[in-house]
């Protein structure tokens, strides 16, 4: 795209337009992906900077250590997170949804549908770290790999694994159902179907 401001033409703009039905939850997360790619691809990705919340989940940790470079993936995801979150704070949705399943007097359906939006976002969480690992990694090469290819190649099973085992921490919870498995099961479904 072409822009020109006065008498200086800018050839390299790139302006991006997000939106989703309620303009928070898809909004943000794509408005985080441009933040890291554009961070990335700039050269200006920050170094180690505190995120505004700390929220804690043991399958973050275990994402983290597996991959090679877990902490600065982590921290791109966390810069750019609070980046956003004049629209929304994809982290601190994960620890408000789940508190809300806790909460006395709420019916069993709300429990269940706060729970899964608690799942839901803790899932994109962990993908936002996975995407910001592989632009991390395959920047340098200009992106020769699309990110769902470099999911299954360059860490076998272990991501998916770590996926099919999702839960909030480490001693508590019980594992949750993550959106891939059920994405599975649907297209189970639907090949039965065929």
């Amino acid at each position: 795209m072409t822009r020109s401001r006065g008498n200086v033409i800018d050839h390299d703009i790139l302006v991006t337009c997000f939106t989703c039905h309620v303009g928070r939850g898809r909004t943000t997360t794509m408005l985080v992906c441009m933040y890291m790619l554009r961070a990335v691809i700039a050269g200006a990705v920050p170094s180690h900077v505190e995120p505004k919340s700390t929220v804690h989940f043991g399958v973050i940790d275990e994402l983290v250590a597996t991959l090679d470079n877990g902490q600065a993936s982590l921290d791109l995801v966390n810069h750019a997170v609070d980046m956003a979150d004049h629209v929304q704070n994809l982290r601190d949705c994960i620890d408000s949804c789940r508190e809300l399943t806790k909460e006395n007097g709420l019916s069993v359906e709300k429990q269940e549908y706060f729970m899964q939006r608690a799942v839901n976002y803790l899932e994109r969480y962990f993908y936002l770290i996975c995407f910001a690992s592989y632009i991390l990694d395959e920047q340098p090469k200009k992106f020769p790999t699309l990110f769902v290819n470099w999911m299954c190649s360059r860490y076998d099973n272990a991501l998916y694994a770590l996926l099919d085992n999702l839960n909030f921490d480490d001693k508590n919870d019980d594992v949750v159902s993550s959106m891939r498995w059920r994405w599975r099961r649907k297209r189970k479904l639907v090949y039965r179907l065929e």
